[in-house]
């Protein structure tokens, strides 16, 4: 069981620059910040470069290992530190489990041995526990984050269709 929810400074900047952009973020930016000035959420800050020689090596690796699609991408940036800073909290003893969507990043973590999981997992859980309790609110709710979110498949390709 792990004691905090972090996220890394470079999702968090992903989520202001989209909302400057693109008003369907505004709200995710807001609850965001809210979240962490509330510290329900830690923000982790990526060191700067040659001051934290665990987290440069963690880095490394991630760049070394990562496929040339991810590193060539900004888009991908929030998983590559996600998963650096993954490594380093494992590599102290700590619980690391990370929510990833993207096919790539989740390849990565796997070989980096971070347990990973998806939205659609989480969604696929809380039906499991009861949380949501049928298909048309499993439905509306899945619309809500995928209408926010480039990378989600549409609903009808989820195996969430047979969730109930």
């Amino acid at each position: 069981m792990t004691d905090q929810i972090v996220v890394p400074d470079a999702v968090v900047d992903e989520v202001a620059n989209k909302s400057m952009k693109d008003r369907r973020f505004d709200l995710c930016n807001r609850k965001l910040a809210g979240m962490i000035s509330g510290n329900y959420i830690v923000e982790l800050t990526t060191p700067n470069r040659l001051t934290n020689e665990d987290y440069d090596f963690e880095w490394a690796w991630v760049v070394n290992n990562c496929p040339a699609s991810m590193a060539n991408s900004g888009k991908n940036r929030g998983e590559m530190v996600l998963l650096a800073h993954a490594r380093l909290i494992q590599k102290q003893g700590r619980d690391v489990v990370a929510m990833i969507d993207d096919q790539d990043a989740i390849r990565l973590a796997n070989k980096a041995g971070i347990p990973s999981f998806t939205t659609v997992d989480l969604f696929e859980e809380s039906v499991l526990h009861g949380l949501i309790t049928s298909r048309p609110q499993l439905k509306r709710l899945y619309s809500l984050v995928a209408n926010q979110d480039d990378g989600l498949l549409s609903f009808h390709l989820t195996g969430l269709t047979n969730a109930f």
